[in-house]
């Protein structure tokens, strides 16, 4: 498992997916330049980008998959 992290610096903040990022990760995934590099469900869906901020990532981290 990997631990809950935040990063911060005086320009940029690192932090976990929350649902306050739900719309900007539906537009910026659903965008087709990004769906040309990565593996991602076309057309990406709100309800997938809701999943990805509240439920996904957050799991991915827990197994020890990673911090997405």
């Amino acid at each position: 498992m990997f631990p809950e992290t935040v990063l911060n610096t005086e320009r940029l903040t690192l932090r976990p997916f929350t649902d306050v990022d739900i719309a900007d990760t539906h537009a910026s995934w659903g965008d087709a330049l990004i769906q040309r590099w990565l593996p991602l469900p076309q057309p990406y869906t709100l309800q997938e980008a809701t999943s990805w901020c509240t439920t996904v990532a957050h799991t991915l981290r827990e197994s020890g998959d990673g911090i997405h």
